[in-house]
């Protein structure tokens, strides 16, 4: 029996260490601010214009559900630790909609996904800034034909399009609202560790089934 137990203790030290420290690429998660500021939400920061802001930036595996996170052994966030440049290209691309306080936003980000990723705090979100411009999802969007309207259309149809400016690769849908009017939130997409689309794998997908319609306004 001990020696059974034994072997039970070993297989969860070595699924935990792996599942929470392990992983093969990032997933980008981006958000659009009407959706997600659309009443009852209540949001400090609500941002005008029509472009796409970051939600994160997080360490996934593209061949298992689960992802590292809350990861303890990196530094605690310092917001003094952030370079002037750094801190400028952050506020412009990822403001905190909700609670109206960027730094807050950033160091639950920090603490969640970017203790796992290995990086320094420094590091780690040039790392996000870096495939956040790789991206280029508001250009791409806009190369797909993919404009805000008040005209629904297909999830499918959408996100074709959009995996034709992602070389091939189908983005992930989020969304809210009622089935027979979701509404899109956010567009996650992942790369690989040398920077290349890749299928996020096994995910959660709120914009279902794909032969409903998707209101992007």
């Amino acid at each position: 029996m001990a020696h059974w137990l034994n072997l039970l203790v070993m297989f969860f030290f070595v699924t935990f260490t792996t599942n929470t420290e392990a992983f093969d690429a990032y997933m980008v998660a981006a958000q659009w601010p009407p959706a997600v500021c659309r009443p009852p939400t209540p949001c400090l920061n609500p941002q005008g214009g029509h472009s796409f802001s970051v939600h994160g930036v997080w360490p996934t595996n593209t061949n298992s559900i689960i992802r590292p996170s809350a990861c303890s052994q990196a530094v605690n966030f310092d917001p003094n630790n952030i370079p002037a440049d750094q801190r400028a290209a952050l506020d412009r691309v990822w403001p905190d909609l909700k609670g109206g306080n960027n730094e807050v936003f950033w160091k639950h980000q920090w603490d969640d996904h970017g203790k796992c990723s290995g990086l320094s705090q420094v590091d780690y979100f040039w790392k996000c800034l870096k495939l956040w411009e790789l991206g280029k999802l508001d250009a791409r969007l806009a190369n797909a034909g993919i404009v805000t309207s008040n005209t629904p259309t297909l999830i499918s149809t959408f996100e074709s399009l959009l995996a034709k400016q992602m070389e091939g690769v189908v983005p992930i849908l989020t969304c809210r609202g009622k089935v027979n009017k979701r509404e899109l939130l956010e567009i996650r997409f992942c790369f690989n560790m040398t920077n290349n689309f890749v299928p996020c794998g096994v995910v959660d997908k709120t914009c279902t089934p794909a032969t409903h319609i998707l209101w992007f306004t």
